[in-house]
């Protein structure tokens, strides 16, 4: 009976001792389970995997080419023009010249519906001495990020909730360092969406005409010695016709002398 007694008196000591201090976290008992509940979901919902729908793709189309010109200040015009007509601007536009040899070196952005038509025109420019069209699939990024953003907008939600209801200055503390995370996530993923679309609607190609100069007198040369050389070899292939030509031509003048002198 001594030894049920003292047992008795231990308990009610205990939780005596232990009453204070459940006391001081009833006032947020009735937040805290909903502040745990929360912290899970946001873990499950950012890691879970999204799924993809085929009408959302995102294709980012992106290419190199150099194309040699006889005029390159003709060329480039016709480039300007080509880029206005199709929706399109620069990037970047930029001008070097090195001894005879000069270039145009721009980044151009078309909308990504009139790229390829784009490339294709600007081939009839002169020659393609290099062509490389890339395209990049984000679209599985851009359903996760657009899929991850919705679920931190719902969580921030709840947590200003939460924090409107908070009473205790370490839970608004706590809560109000989750808003400040949740915040700078969200601007980062509406950040990377933002420049995922941009390159998703306007593709990209770096453009460079070149010229050289000193060529261009060179390959006049040439085709000036090119035209005597047919017109030479022509001559030779119609031989006998010139042979019969040269003396028809020279009786007629024979003739026509001996009626003179007659």
């Amino acid at each position: 009976m001594k030894r049920m007694g003292f047992f008795a008196t231990l308990v009610v000591f205990c939780f005596c001792l232990c009453a204070p201090s459940c006391g001081s976290s009833e006032e947020y008992a009735d937040a805290a389970p909903e502040h745990a509940a929360i912290e899970e979901d946001v873990a499950v919902g950012i890691g879970a995997e999204s799924s993809v729908d085929p009408q959302l793709q995102k294709i980012v189309r992106s290419g190199n080419m150099t194309v040699e010109v006889d005029d390159l200040a003709a060329a480039k015009r016709m480039v300007d023009d080509l880029v206005g007509r199709y929706g399109g601007y620069y990037g970047e536009d930029g001008f070097s010249r090195y001894g005879n040899r000069a270039s145009h070196h721009m980044a151009v952005r078309v909308p990504e519906s009139r790229y390829l038509a784009f490339v294709d025109e600007l081939a009839g420019l002169g020659e393609v001495a290099y062509k490389s069209i890339e395209a990049a699939d984000v679209t599985e990024e851009f359903v996760d990020l657009s899929s991850r953003l919705a679920t931190k907008k719902s969580y921030l939600d709840r947590y200003r909730e939460l924090l409107s209801k908070a009473s205790s200055v370490k839970d608004i503390i706590e809560i109000e360092g989750q808003v400040r995370v949740l915040q700078e996530e969200i601007e980062s993923t509406e950040g990377r969406l933002r420049y995922l679309q941009d390159r998703v609607s306007m593709s990209t190609l770096d453009l460079s005409l070149t010229s050289n100069e000193g060529s261009r007198f060179v390959n006049s040369l040439r085709g000036g010695w090119r035209i005597f050389v047919d017109i030479f070899f022509g001559a030779i292939y119609i031989w006998p016709v010139l042979v019969i030509a040269g003396l028809v031509v020279w009786l007629v003048g024979r003739r026509k002398k001996r009626r003179a002198r007659g």
